[in-house]
């Protein structure tokens, strides 16, 4: 009697197969994976938005200014409307 998993026979190795994500906002993303072709990683990658979708983009110019984050372009973090306006980026 041998423990733990048993081993597979190498011709049930699936070298092509699919993987489905649903992230939280509805947003489907589905890796396809051809290790023949490509053995590190996704051969594609597809996203899929649900009807009505905002992206944070889109969302943050909605808002006013004052409430709106910024990028700093020297270090790539989101900042306020009052770092913002130190930093000269406004």
């Amino acid at each position: 009697m041998s423990r733990g998993r048993p081993t597979l026979p190498d011709d049930t190795i699936q070298t092509k197969f699919t993987r489905k994500y649903v992230d939280g906002d509805g947003v489907e993303e589905i890796w396809e994976y051809n290790l023949d072709k490509f053995p590190n990683g996704p051969l594609s990658v597809e996203y899929k938005y649900p009807k009505g979708y905002k992206s944070f983009a889109d969302i943050n110019e909605a808002l006013p200014k004052t409430k709106r984050q910024y990028i700093n372009p020297e270090t790539g973090d989101y900042v306020s409307y009052g770092r913002a306006k130190q930093l000269g980026i406004i």
